[in-house]
């Protein structure tokens, strides 16, 4: 799904309208809180950043899209693999060397994941926009997997090993931050085994603007909040994307900027929602003038809305992709060796 296609470009603005808009921009808090989707959402990232249990949170947004998520289960299990792991490293690792085997115990054949390793899903899901591919239950199970749910896993077994990594953000993907013991960060790249990748080369890849590095959206550590929002609940606004809830992707996305402010992916599938809501208004009123007077100022305050989240996007330096963006993307995930 391209986001960038959902813009509506507005000519006219009515004062009328204005006042819809503004009542328009965030659901009610107390409409909000009655809606279960949102009122677990606000549990979570409401919670004071060092109290946020970062697996829990994912398997419980997950849960919310398939309700077979095991959360239990599978918090079992990977404090089983961070268990093998740190085995694996010995009791005196630095915190390099225990990355180093987390590296190989998830993407290296060996007998410790029964010459089975975690691999990018290139044939049945090249794009990474598969929304099951996207939950951690399935990567366990399939071990392939997309740049959601690739880092996710390396994020929270380094975490439960105690080492320093979180995610970070270039456009349209999602990688690792890790820092280790000498206090330098790295970029690692899961989708292509793990490998350190430099900065250069994600802005090489995947272009982004000086104003967007300036504003902090890409390519810095997020912090758990900030990986709640932008990681995971974005997994659940493509859910609702695309089985055609533009209400709730609104509501939702409402408690990711809340917490997260500059969470581009939230003001994108934002301004998405409302190019939907226009769309569907539209079928009902192909000439928005045959409305009646509330459904034409209802008309207007969608279109400027939808203007106004690509242009709070557009403010932080985010720019529509290019015609080889999704060539770019495939080529970081066939990278499967460090530069």
């Amino acid at each position: 799904m391209n986001l960038a296609t959902g813009r509506v470009i507005v000519a006219r603005v009515m004062l009328a309208s204005m006042a819809m808009v503004t009542c328009m921009q965030a659901t009610p808090v107390h409409a909000q809180r009655v809606d279960p989707d949102v009122r677990a959402l606000r549990a979570i990232i409401e919670k004071p950043e060092t109290e946020i249990d970062l697996a829990r949170a994912k398997l419980t947004i997950d849960r919310i899209i398939d309700p077979a998520v095991d959360i239990e289960g599978t918090l079992a299990k990977l404090d089983a693999m961070a268990a093998t792991v740190k085995a694996l490293a010995g009791p005196r690792a630095k915190s390099s060397e225990i990355t180093r085997v987390l590296r190989s115990y998830l993407y290296d054949a060996g007998p410790w994941n029964n010459q089975q390793p975690f691999r990018y899903d290139l044939e049945g899901d090249p794009l990474g926009h598969s929304i099951s591919g996207k939950l951690l239950a399935t990567y366990l199970r399939t071990r392939k997997g997309n740049c959601v749910s690739m880092p996710t896993l390396f994020v929270l077994l380094a975490q439960k090993l105690g080492l320093e990594a979180t995610f970070a953000a270039s456009p349209g993907h999602v990688f690792v931050k890790y820092r280790d013991e000498t206090g330098r960060w790295y970029n690692l790249e899961t989708t292509s085994g793990g490998y350190p990748r430099k900065d250069e080369s994600y802005q090489r890849d995947t272009p982004m603007t000086p104003q967007a590095l300036k504003n902090g959206i890409y390519l810095r550590p997020l912090s758990r909040k900030e990986s709640v929002a932008a990681v995971m609940i974005g997994v659940l606004l493509d859910h609702y994307t695309n089985t055609g809830r533009p209400e709730r992707v609104i509501a939702i996305a409402d408690v990711a900027l809340e917490h997260y402010p500059s969470d581009i992916n939230a003001m994108l599938r934002k301004g998405y929602a409302y190019y939907l809501l226009l769309r569907d208004f539209r079928k009902k009123y192909p000439r928005p003038s045959d409305a009646p007077i509330e459904g034409r100022l209802l008309f207007q305050a969608l279109e400027l809305n939808n203007r106004l989240w690509y242009e709070k996007a557009e403010a932080l330096g985010w720019r529509e992709p290019d015609a080889g963006a999704d060539a770019r993307y495939q080529e970081i995930v066939k990278a499967a060796k460090p530069n």
